[in-house]
């Protein structure tokens, strides 16, 4: 913990308040890893950005301070504050000759090393789908890794509906953590201090319904929010040095189709209902034969199942006048009830 002396204000160097990296940006996880070299042996430009509650002491208040600022849950951080450069109002003394960033804002510098992706998605119009979002890391050193990680991800309010977002596998332990849904879209801010290893790290699982029909997308994107959550990410190297970045992102198409249609009994999908369908439908089940295509027409009672009593349904339907359940061999037409069976692709003809 370090505790500073008040001195004559004609003695200070303006700073941002929370700009702790220096690059003249608040809130960026630059200026979350910089916590994580340590209070006291942290070579900041500035230390009294660091002090974001304005005590004039350096502890675990002011990293917490800064990280609720960022996700929007705390107050504006003590004057000059993150927006202008200025004195300490206090008169703390505190050398800044490093902070030079006040005028010119040097931003986030681009890396490849580290990268933020979400997997492309095919799914229904009627389908609730989950896409999970994944960080790689390329840059690990043993010393050097990234801690922080922020980002927000925009999507289109006409063709998607976020129905939530949770944690994913790599993120249960965090040090810190805030998830905001947004009217457009979600933020997350995320920081673990034993750092985020290699790739195919799963930060968090979004899951979504689909609107409309054809091409969207769920893009990273500096989120909307007061302050905004920029994407970012923050490394450090224990007690030596931190950086912070603007990472790599990828943002796959999510193609939404429509609810394939089907005709009930068409197991081999032909576009006919015939011998062939029981035949394939027994091959499936007793001596491994390919799997339908489409296992709403190979269950054809309707029950959910697919079994002995398939087959024999579609014989009862061309031999001794039964019936099978809608959508009928007469019509095409979509499952009319809840089952764990779909279809790969259209079957009519």
């Amino acid at each position: 913990m370090l505790i500073f002396a008040a001195a004559p204000i004609d003695a200070q160097t303006p700073f941002r308040r929370g700009d702790i990296d220096g690059d003249g940006i608040v809130g960026t996880m630059g200026d979350a890893a910089a916590f994580q070299t340590g209070f006291l042996t942290g070579p900041w430009p500035c230390i009294a950005a660091a002090d974001t509650n304005n005590d004039n002491i350096l502890n675990i208040a002011d990293a917490v301070g800064l990280w609720n600022f960022i996700v929007g849950d705390a107050p504006p951080l003590a004057p000059p504050g993150p927006e202008n450069c200025g004195l300490d109002p206090d008169g703390l003394f505190i050398q800044c000759a490093a902070y030079d960033t006040c005028d010119v804002p040097t931003g986030l510098p681009a890396t490849s090393d580290q990268v933020l992706r979400t997997p492309p998605r095919q799914v229904t119009i009627e389908e609730t789908f989950t896409l999970p979002v994944f960080f790689d890391e390329y840059g690990f050193t043993p010393l050097m890794r990234t801690q922080a990680i922020s980002f927000g991800i925009c999507h289109d309010p006409l063709q998607l509906d976020l129905v939530g977002v949770e944690l994913g596998i790599d993120s249960l332990t965090a040090t810190f953590c805030s998830i905001q849904l947004l009217p457009e879209g979600w933020a997350a801010v995320l920081v673990d201090g034993a750092g985020f290893l290699g790739v195919g790290n799963e930060l968090f699982v979004a899951t979504y319904q689909p609107l409309g029909l054809g091409f969207t997308q769920a893009v990273f994107c500096d989120a909307p929010t007061t302050p905004p959550i920029w994407v970012s990410v923050g490394e450090a190297q224990s007690y030596t040095e931190y950086q912070g970045y603007r990472p790599h992102t990828l943002s796959p198409a999510i193609i939404v189709n429509p609810v394939p249609t089907f005709v009930r009994g068409d197991a081999n999908g032909d576009a006919l209902v015939d011998i062939a369908d029981p035949v394939f439908i027994l091959a499936t089940l007793f001596s491994g034969g390919d799997r339908s295509g489409c296992e709403d027409s190979a269950d054809a009672n309707d029950d959910g199942l697919l079994d002995i009593a398939d087959p024999i349904a579609v014989l009862n339907f061309l031999f001794a006048g039964g019936a099978v359940p809608l959508p009928a061999p007469a019509g095409c037409g979509v499952d009319p009830t809840d089952d764990p069976f779909g279809c790969e692709a259209e079957t009519c003809p």
